[in-house]
């Protein structure tokens, strides 16, 4: 539970309504300055604010009467509850005694620094002189100001308090009838994790009662616009999505359905991860390289990336252009496999482009020439590619296309016509009753994937079988190609 106790303070400050100072005690009864704390009590007078902390009864007080800081004070406690861990606070008006609020204690926060947590300092009558002598460089938010704290809280030194003087504060505004909750809200733990919650204090001019945090810990957590705690990273969804609103102004298509579109997609982002889509102006993309249906090129500004703290773009990085027509933009998003950053135009073709991050992921998955999906995700091959030839005989080159058509994996052998040309330093080494077999060398060699594309692997030693009569081409002959795998 916290404890409150008098901070260098006589009666006479007390009474005057000095600020007190609470500090966590857990659950058993702690003695500072002599005196034993457990119970403790909220009682105003008017605008004065006295802080108790007994034993529990009146009996108690009047043992504790003859102490300087509590001598003359007896006539002016109006009631002590005597209720464990409560709160109750009360207030004096032209004789007349109201209870103003009550509420359960507030759970105690171990502070692995020993620093004092100042859990509902309290000092509404002297407070403009407080606010004003403690606060500097004071720069206001909505909901938070940011201030320099001249004295500082008050941590364990071994032996005694002292103060740790000019640190950054955050000033946090509440309602007078909230104080408490938000104190309470301050007081649990977040994973383990403890907030320090340093006092209240009030704005001299706006009234405002305000708590203070300390700065770096409290807006590792917490939303510096709207209060609200991160789920993970320091990334507010409210706060994003509103910021993306706002600039809906500053942008557009010239388009009203492409500009619904995007404002659509921006309102979906869900998380820090995700790419904020965008119309992208078409003179953002330099050094651009035509493929066919995309387009390779650099795009200037580059994406936004949440760097932690906020967006910031990734300059200078490549990208794919992929042309679609109008009608099929919506569809073409939701079937992509890879981040789609925006759309964009070109303003002589008016043709539209989806701008897909990472081309070179791209040409991994989608053929460069036809843009169709590869059957083996990763590999830069088609069938359809190796149809420019021809061997003047329609029977070899419906065989050769047949088994071409058999490929089914970048590692299959690509069945070609070759040239004789190609063959050098041919010398038999063997013979049967239907065929002669050579050895040869080829210049070219056979094709294989590495990566990107394929390439040759030249002067391959191979062997030539010579069938006899296969001038004229047979069934028996072609059901012999045949019968060789690809694999």
């Amino acid at each position: 539970m916290d404890a409150w106790f008098y901070y260098e303070c006589n009666l006479n400050e007390i009474i005057k309504g000095v600020s007190a100072i609470s500090i966590n005690y857990f659950n058993k009864i702690h003695t500072f300055r002599g005196l034993n704390f457990y119970h403790f009590e909220i009682v105003a007078f008017a605008l004065e604010v006295v802080l108790t902390c007994f034993m529990g009864s009146v009996t108690t007080i009047s043992d504790k009467s003859t102490d300087c800081r509590f001598s003359n004070l007896m006539d002016k406690i109006i009631e002590i509850s005597e209720l464990t861990r409560k709160i109750i606070l009360l207030i004096e008006s032209k004789g007349n005694v109201d209870v103003v609020g009550r509420c359960k204690s507030l759970v105690a926060a171990h502070n692995r620094n020993n620093t004092i947590m100042n859990h509902g300092t309290l000092n509404l009558k002297n407070d403009q002189v407080f606010y004003k002598d403690q606060f500097i460089d004071i720069k206001d938010g909505d909901k938070f100001s940011l201030a320099i704290w001249k004295e500082g809280p008050l941590y364990w030194n071994i032996s005694e308090y002292i103060r740790d003087p000019n640190i950054t504060v955050a000033l946090k505004k509440c309602l007078y009838t909230d104080i408490i909750d938000e104190i309470e809200q301050y007081s649990y733990s977040y994973n383990n994790y403890f907030f320090n919650t340093y006092g209240v204090t009030q704005n001299p001019n706006t009234k405002d009662y305000t708590l203070i945090l300390e700065y770096n810990q409290y807006f590792e957590f917490y939303c510096r616009s709207c209060d609200e705690m991160y789920t993970d990273i320091e990334w507010c969804k409210p706060c994003q999505i509103n910021h993306l609103k706002k600039d809906f102004v500053n942008w557009t298509s010239g388009n009203k359905k492409i500009d619904k579109l995007i404002q659509k997609r921006q309102l979906e982002v869900n998380d820090y991860e995700d790419t904020i889509f965008e119309w992208i102006p078409y003179n953002q993309f330099i050094d651009t390289k035509d493929e066919d249906v995309v387009i390779l090129a650099t795009w200037k500004e580059g994406p936004l990336l949440w760097n932690g703290n906020e967006y910031t773009r990734i300059s200078d990085i490549s990208v794919a252009l992929k042309k679609c027509l109008y009608d099929e933009i919506l569809d073409e998003i939701n079937h992509l496999y890879f981040i789609v950053c925006g759309i964009s135009q070109n303003p002589d073709t008016k043709d539209y482009f989806l701008i897909l991050k990472y081309h070179a992921q791209y040409f991994g998955y989608f053929c460069r020439n036809c843009d169709k999906k590869y059957p083996n995700q990763g590999y830069n091959w088609l069938k359809e590619n190796f149809t420019n030839w021809i061997t003047g005989n329609e029977k070899i080159d419906n065989l050769i296309k047949e088994m071409q058509l058999k490929i089914d994996d970048h590692r299959d052998i690509i069945f070609e016509w070759i040239p004789y040309n190609q063959f050098n330093n041919i010398k038999e080494i063997g013979k049967g009753g239907f065929s002669t077999v050579y050895s040869a060398e080829w210049k070219d060699g056979p094709l294989y994937w590495n990566k990107n594309e394929y390439v040759r692997d030249s002067n391959k030693t191979i062997a030539l079988k010579n069938l006899v009569n296969s001038h004229n081409v047979t069934d028996r002959f072609l059901n012999e190609v045949s019968s060789f795998s690809l694999n």
